[in-house]
């Protein structure tokens, strides 16, 4: 499968190879001169294709917090309000990461969008 096929632009495989290569996203952003937000971006996208595991970006315990606030919250259609819930550490990128994984958990198992 080629970058284009598996709809991997070329900035979010070198996101990929510094990931892969033990970067933390902070540490991508910077040494891609790009914002720490971009960097998450790329990292959901990969989660969305399944070339990475929510895991291997958002820690279990901060992924259960986001799972957590979502389901009260009811809905993913606006990240705020998720956000409002969770601890000042836990941020949009994450949150993003978490989403993603949960959009391709759903559309396997029912080819809908994710419910909380």
């Amino acid at each position: 499968m080629t970058l284009a096929s598996s709809g991997i632009t070329e900035t979010v495989a070198e996101t990929l190879a510094y990931f892969r290569d033990g970067f933390s996203p902070a540490d991508i952003a910077a040494e891609r001169e790009l914002t720490e937000s971009t960097i998450y971006n790329h990292l959901a996208s990969l989660i969305e294709r399944g070339a990475i595991q929510v895991g291997d970006v958002v820690s279990d315990d901060r992924r259960d917090q986001i799972v957590a606030a979502w389901r009260a919250e009811g809905s993913s259609s606006h990240l705020g309000p998720i956000k409002q819930r969770l601890p000042e550490e836990i941020g949009y990128g994450e949150i993003r990461c978490v989403l993603a994984a949960s959009l391709v958990g759903s559309a396997r198992r029912t080819g809908r969008q994710p419910q909380p």
